[in-house]
């Protein structure tokens, strides 16, 4: 190091246990101690240069304990915050011929005739009319049963609400007669989803908790804390080379997290059970545990799936332990999806062997899905088809001839190209 002898200064007064270094740049360690410059050094401990001031290094701050002390790498989940908007509708009475409800940009009409869109039969009681109304919200959960009946033909389930297969989120609610109906997504901008009544609170209003109100409320944007010492859920991986991605997959609902790394098959898991402390799934389809199997006995019947006319009073239900078989159509073919050549070559070869025992062509191809990692084989099994025999240019015809625009991803060529296997995968279908 330089020469530490204290220097005096007009501003500073000398201390016998302290020293000044003029101009201090650092670690030279490829310099002989003799050599040095001036303002340099061959070893500094716990320091840190930082515009041109010698600084020690701060504390080190433990962030939380590993609940695996084997781990050598952690992924850190950031705990988020949002709402989704939603207002109630109250049944103070039954509805009377006329009054109408606006939800969103769509206006309902209570009516003792159901005659066109929108309509809402009047029920014998308020529970009934919500019954009816909130069939018209939801199109009955997508399945229409009674629209002409109870609510007009033509009524579509409202955009303005949340329209979750099978069953929604919206409440219907009998005991204080109400319906409670939820945005379709998180965020404030449902907030300005307007609800209005006709009856100004007589026998029907629209409440936010316990306030009337003329929007959906409650909306919240998903936040984060994003500094390093956050509310999280950590993820422990034994493997520092572990890569961990999020899904590339917009508005990805079940906010998906991927992971992989040289001593770990390729899986995921979703941010609720990550959270849960659940384990992740293997990507892709995983091999059954047993073999699968069918046995046959007897036969000689036929049957017919399906009924001849549309005016059939039969019932289309199966009777007990029966198994249909139904083969593949000379011109027909079943695609499925099989693994990774890079991450599961074995289980692409024992799938491609079962298939091969049961349909006379099988076609091994690949494509590209990101959110798998890349490369990814897939598989035609046909009676006769063969997709080798579609050219790049009668596949283009066909997507033509049959009205499909503006495809992203797939035309002739692309379909042409996903059947060249590069060598290492050629070896894996053999």
């Amino acid at each position: 190091m330089t020469d530490p002898t204290p220097q005096p200064s007009n501003n500073t007064q000398s201390k016998p246990d302290s020293f000044k270094l003029q101009q201090f740049g650092g670690m030279l360690p490829a310099w002989s101690d003799l050599l040095l410059p001036d303002g340099q050094a061959t070893s500094s401990l716990n320091g840190y240069l930082f515009s041109g001031r010698l600084e020690g290094w701060r504390q080190p701050k433990v962030l939380r304990n590993l609940n695996n002390t084997a781990a050598k790498m952690v992924y850190r989940v950031p705990t988020t915050t949002q709402a989704i908007a939603n207002a109630t509708l109250y049944f103070l009475g039954n509805p009377i011929q006329g009054d109408q409800i606006t939800l969103g940009e769509e206006v309902y009409t209570f009516t003792a005739t159901v005659t066109k869109a929108y309509d809402v039969l009047i029920g014998a009681s308020a529970a009934a009319s919500a019954t009816n109304l909130y069939g018209a919200f939801t199109q009955e959960n997508g399945k229409a049963t009674n629209q002409g009946t109870l609510y007009g033909t033509g009524t579509v389930a409202n955009p303005a609400v949340d329209q979750t297969s099978p069953v929604t989120k919206n409440i219907l609610a009998l005991d204080v007669v109400r319906i409670q109906v939820f945005a379709p997504a998180f965020g404030a901008a449902y907030n300005t989803t307007l609800v209005a009544d006709s009856t100004a609170g007589a026998r029907l209003q629209w409440k936010y908790v316990t306030a009337p109100t003329t929007t959906f409320q409650g909306g919240l944007n998903q936040t984060f804390d994003s500094s390093i010492t956050g509310a999280a859920t950590w993820l422990e991986f034994v493997d520092p080379e572990t890569d961990v991605m999020r899904s590339p997959v917009v508005d990805d609902s079940f906010d998906r997290y991927y992971f992989a790394s040289p001593s770990l098959a390729p899986q995921y898991n979703t941010r609720a059970r990550i959270e849960a402390g659940l384990p992740p799934w293997l990507l892709g389809v995983p091999a059954p545990g047993c073999a699968p199997g069918v046995t046959v006995s007897g036969g000689g019947n036929t049957a017919t799936l399906g009924f001849s006319t549309s005016t059939s009073s039969n019932v289309g239900t199966p009777g007990s332990n029966i198994i249909y078989l139904i083969p593949v159509t000379p011109t027909g073919a079943m695609t499925l999806h099989i693994a990774s050549p890079v991450a599961s070559p074995e289980r692409i070869r024992e799938t491609l062997a079962s298939l091969r025992s049961a349909f006379p062509v099988v076609t091994p191809y690949l494509a590209s899905i990101p959110l798998y990692g890349g490369m990814w084989m897939m598989a035609c099994c046909a009676s006769q088809l063969d997709p080798h025999y579609l050219t790049p240019l009668e596949a283009d015809r066909r997507i033509a001839q049959r009205g499909i625009f503006d495809l992203r991803y797939f035309n002739g060529d692309v379909h042409r190209a996903s059947l060249a296997l590069p060598n290492f995968v050629r070896d894996l279908c053999r």
